[in-house]
């Protein structure tokens, strides 16, 4: 967008002189830019597009803040109350495998395996 105004500036101000054509140059780019002041991103979108707001309205976090707490406590106190304790129950000792290759860079971390030959014809 402000690509184009400083296109239009330069067609429209192509007569005007040295100081005219840079304050045209000015408030054309304020004209363009400006208008970006008054929106707000919220971010993007699961199809890649922009979810834009106007800047005055409020966000999702001040909407959540404005709600009331008493439902909200009574919903936290409801799950509090369902809340099912399962006794834990350690997991048996399991033998670890042999690692031949250690890392990626193989077992001795120089990126080199030896013992290892290519049949050739």
């Amino acid at each position: 967008m402000a690509s184009l105004g400083l296109v239009i500036w330069a067609v429209v101000s192509r007569g005007f002189s040295a100081g005219l054509r840079r304050a045209t140059m000015v408030v054309s780019m304020v004209l363009a830019c400006g208008g970006w002041t008054l929106v707000r991103i919220n971010g993007i979108t699961g199809g890649a597009e922009a979810d834009f707001t106007w800047r005055w309205t409020p966000t999702a976090e001040e909407r959540l803040l404005a709600l009331p707490i008493e439902p909200v406590a009574s919903v936290a106190r409801a799950a509090r109350e369902e809340l099912i304790v399962v006794p834990t129950v350690p997991f048996p000792e399991v033998a670890k495998p042999v690692v031949r290759w250690a890392g990626f860079r193989g077992p001795n971390r120089d990126s080199a395996l030896s013992g290892v030959s290519i049949e050739t014809d």
